[in-house]
């Protein structure tokens, strides 16, 4: 990820505090057509409950927290860079795309049909030339 942005509430909650809110991330990815990277803003929304190990009052430990619990620190500071980059990455589209309407690379030589037009020449199956010559005849008529 290179630049991260986006609004976040942050409520004290009685096991914690939930971060709620949205972001959107400039990723760097590459296109499942044309190979090239490009950068992609992926917007995804967060909401996580985290759980406090000691009361910051008494110092004392607090009950167990569930096992898969996002914690606060000892420290209680709260860093929420882990929670962000796995929603992001949820975020990321399967087959992402430089553009809509990337046309890919050549199957006969792996150039990008991007960057310039190139032909081959299509082998032409025979068995299809009596319609062509038929075709043909019926578009001069």
């Amino acid at each position: 990820m290179r630049a991260v942005e986006g609004d976040a509430l942050f409520t004290h909650t009685n096991p914690g505090i939930l971060v709620q809110g949205e972001v959107r991330a400039d990723v760097e990815l590459d296109c499942g057509r044309c190979l090239d990277r490009f950068i992609a803003s992926v917007p995804a929304r967060v909401e996580e409950q985290y759980y406090a190990t000691i009361d910051v009052v008494s110092g004392t430990a607090l009950a167990e927290p569930p096992r898969d619990a996002r914690l606060i620190g000892h420290d209680f500071l709260l860093d929420v860079t882990p929670l962000i980059r796995e929603h992001v990455l949820l975020e990321l589209p399967l087959k992402p795309l430089c553009r809509e309407d990337c046309a890919g690379i050549c199957p006969t030589c792996g150039l990008d049909q991007n960057r310039r037009s190139h032909g081959h020449d299509e082998v032409e199956d025979e068995r299809w030339s009596q319609l062509r010559a038929l075709l043909a005849d019926f578009d001069k008529k």
